[in-house]
């Protein structure tokens, strides 16, 4: 499709370009679809058999859209004829949609066959491997080529991906993927070093082997980290902050209307739910201020209500600005929102009620788990010193008796040890916790107070063996969060027991070695 051809159809429709000019806008369109039909015709000719039954709804998919493409580019040439500036937009915006999907496709297509292609299920390993081989087994200079460029097109997209991570707010997520794929630059830089070398005979086994696992570390992380970032929008809610994205994407054209449509329906839903536990409320909840607030956290919704029709009245009539309409009244809802959930927790704790981070339900503070969906509910961190691990019959988590020493930090990845043991979290969750935690400790292991000089020599043993503690407790944490990932592996529970006691152990000779060195530096000064 012809780059600038939406733009030059709205100009047309502001009379600011001719019809004349516009016409040869189309018939190069016309022109690039049949060019896009023909490369893709020649691929899928070359396909394996199981390359092409893996890809087959693709290709039917892309051709329709193909088609599509025809279509719209004629519809514009009638409505330019019939001097119907209105049949010209639809008919481009239509055009503007098919385009995006069928780049879209074209991606999934790839990455479909590569997958189809083996032996893993990330396309573009399989594609350095198989372009590996291919080198191997005829190592001229044509597939030289060849594999060199499929190593510099990887370098180039983690080199990509490290710029756009570097303008995301910092969060550890996002710390951990940046470093991943520096892992994976500097291993295809090793391979590019020795294939330039070395040619066939380069080292390959060690090459493959090391981005093997930093292919595989990004599979896992990237997902992680979307979900994360999600969390890091305008708001406190994830599924409002995607929406906003996906109504920024479709003011600039970039997306049709699906995306936009499942964000929707998505952030529909989840407030509904929300709306129908504060309707609730009032039979649960006591006091005249708590019943006060719930009634102003319901009044939001009207705002709430007033954005989704903005985005359903873009949907019908396509103009941008009832997008814009709809993202300032979804603002006021979540600012106004998340200030009545503020103050409802405070009221709530009054009363002993505690809010279902999941469902919204008010609970009894004295629960541990949600009456309505079963999910771990937040505690009162302070004012225990006992696991949130509940006891089982038999063979049972780590319980009260045991006396776990419990940080807020700590508690966190406790209670993703809850989760994943439950099956209230899912394996990707589980893994987020404990980047974040192992995050948290490679931040702050370098942050105790510096040795206190010129001590008396019994002090300074004191002060070492008290150092030697925070470095046996840092190792203590590692030591359980290795733990941690290998349950996700064996499944085993005495392992999630084995990790706990180790972080526990961690944690108290950290607390242990923060008291005493601060008592010691006091004490030289």
């Amino acid at each position: 499709m012809e780059e600038n051809l939406m733009y030059k159809i709205a100009a047309w429709t502001n009379d600011e370009m001719d019809e004349a000019t516009l016409l040869k806008a189309l018939e190069a369109a016309g022109e690039d679809v049949n060019r896009h039909r023909t490369g893709f015709t020649e691929i899928v000719e070359n396909l394996t058999p199981e390359q092409a039954e893996s890809c087959d709804p693709l290709i039917a998919f892309a051709n329709g859209l193909l088609e599509m493409l025809d279509a719209e580019i004629q519809e514009v040439a009638d409505g330019l004829e019939a001097s119907d500036k209105g049949r010209v937009i639809t008919a481009g915006d239509m055009m503007n949609r098919a385009s995006f999907q069928l780049n879209q496709t074209f991606v999934e297509f790839r990455n479909q066959a590569l997958r189809a292609l083996g032996p893993s299920d990330i396309p573009n390993y399989n594609h350095i491997l198989s372009v590996k081989d291919d080198f191997l087994a005829n190592p001229d200079d044509n597939m030289r080529l060849v594999f060199q460029e499929a190593i510099d097109t990887e370098r180039s997209i983690s080199l990509d991906s490290i710029k756009k991570l570097d303008k995301e707010p910092q969060i550890p997520e996002v710390i951990s993927l940046t470093n991943a794929f520096l892992r994976h630059l500097k291993c295809l830089n090793n391979l590019s070093d020795d294939l330039a070398k070395n040619g066939d005979q380069a080292d390959y086994d060690s090459h493959i082997s090391a981005l093997e696992e930093t292919f595989v570390e990004l599979q896992d992380l990237v997902p992680m980290v979307q979900v994360s970032l999600r969390a890091q929008g305008e708001t406190d809610f994830p599924d409002l902050n995607y929406l906003f994205q996906m109504i920024t994407e479709a003011e600039t054209g970039n997306i049709g209307d699906g995306p936009l449509i499942e964000a929707m329906v998505a952030v529909e839903m989840g407030f509904a739910q929300t709306k129908s536990k504060l309707e609730h409320a009032p039979t649960i909840l006591e006091s005249a201020l708590a019943l006060e607030e719930v009634q102003t956290a319901l009044k939001t919704f009207e705002d709430f209500e007033h954005g989704i029709q903005a985005v359903q009245a873009f949907l019908a009539e396509r103009s941008r600005v009832q997008l814009t309409q709809a993202r300032g009244y979804l603002l006021d809802f979540a600012k106004a929102l998340s200030t009545s959930r503020e103050r409802l927790k405070e009221l709530e704790a009054m009363e002993g009620k505690t809010t279902c981070p999941r469902c919204a339900t008010l609970n009894d503070s004295d629960r541990t788990r949600c009456v309505s969906c079963g999910v771990a509910l937040p505690q009162n961190v302070g004012s225990t010193t006992t696991t949130t691990f509940e006891a089982k019959e038999s063979g049972g988590m780590p319980n009260e008796n045991e006396d776990l020493l419990m940080t807020a930090n700590v508690v966190k990845l406790y209670e993703a040890v809850n989760g994943i043991h439950a099956g209230d979290i899912d394996d990707a969750t589980f893994l987020s916790e404990i980047e974040k935690f192992e995050n948290l400790v490679n931040a702050n292991v370098t942050q105790l107070p510096p040795e206190p000089a010129d001590t008396e020599e019994a002090q300074k043993e004191a002060v070492n063996r008290v150092y030697d503690a925070f470095e046996e407790g840092v190792e203590g944490f590692r030591q359980g969060t290795e733990l941690l990932r290998s349950y996700l592996d064996n499944r085993d529970e005495e392992v999630l027991k084995e990790a706990v006691m180790a972080i526990d152990g961690g944690a108290k000779k950290i607390a242990a070695a923060g008291q005493a060195v601060a008592g010691a530096t006091a004490a030289a000064t």
